[in-house]
């Protein structure tokens, strides 16, 4: 499974938008959605404070 399907799953299963993750994690609802679509990859900073998240 890739990130992307891992995050969205886990943000679907917080019943959380996309807006608001994007709000805890300091950055927009485009950047998650490219994550979320593998159209690109979060980086470290972003991959530590989305485990403290989930």
């Amino acid at each position: 499974m890739l990130i992307g399907t891992k995050l969205r799953k886990a943000r679907e299963g917080k019943k959380m938008s996309q807006d608001e993750l994007a709000v805890l994690l300091n950055t927009t609802q485009k950047t998650i959605s490219n994550w979320e679509s593998d159209k690109s990859i979060p980086q470290l900073e972003f991959l530590a404070k989305i485990e403290t998240i989930f």
